[in-house]
């Protein structure tokens, strides 16, 4: 009997310490921690996503797209459209984006010399760049300044070439053009 009193005297004080109050955090929630970042970018780069952002427009297919091309070396802020109600001038690249994620983007742009390009968005959607009716190849891609978003370059050809933007999960993104 004396054990079973030892027992319960042990138990009763156990829990009477576990009976703490809880105190609130204080600072910011974060869902988890970040990794580390160390995405860098070219001091032109970063210079340009600095500047204000000009007003772009998508089209719902290519001919939309070449009304309203968008301008290099100048973060385009681009209003997206529905997936549904868009026509790419090829199927996007790689995997499929995630079903949530429905807006798209179709836009011209006048590629003025032979060399590389960097087109980096404030998102981390799907970036295809097409160029004489066909998918042209990514030559690089990481985060976007910040490390935020995303960084994809492409070897273009003098000429038009359209951007499609695949999978974004809001109406509007950044998007900016520029040499390397």
């Amino acid at each position: 009997m004396a054990k079973i009193k030892v027992l319960a005297l042990g138990l009763t004080l156990t829990l009477a310490l576990l009976a703490v109050p809880a105190y609130s955090q204080v600072g910011r929630v974060e869902d988890s921690p970040h990794p580390p970042c160390n995405e860098t970018q070219p001091g032109a780069v970063v210079a340009a996503w600095a500047l204000p952002a000009v007003a772009a427009q998508s089209g719902h297919d290519a001919r939309e797209a070449r009304a309203k091309p968008l301008r290099l070396a100048a973060p385009n802020k681009v209003t997206l459209v529905t997936g549904a109600s868009a026509r790419l001038a090829v199927p996007p690249g790689g995997a499929e984006q995630p079903k949530q994620y429905v807006y798209v983007g179709i836009a011209a742009f006048q590629v003025p010399e032979d060399r590389t390009y960097r087109v980096v968005t404030d998102e981390g959607m799907r970036i295809d760049v097409v160029a004489d009716g066909k998918l042209v190849e990514a030559s690089a891609f990481g985060r976007g300044p910040n490390c935020s978003g995303k960084f994809v370059d492409f070897s273009l050809h003098a000429g038009e070439a359209m951007l499609q933007l695949v999978g974004a999960p809001y109406e509007t993104v950044t998007v900016l053009i520029l040499p390397r």
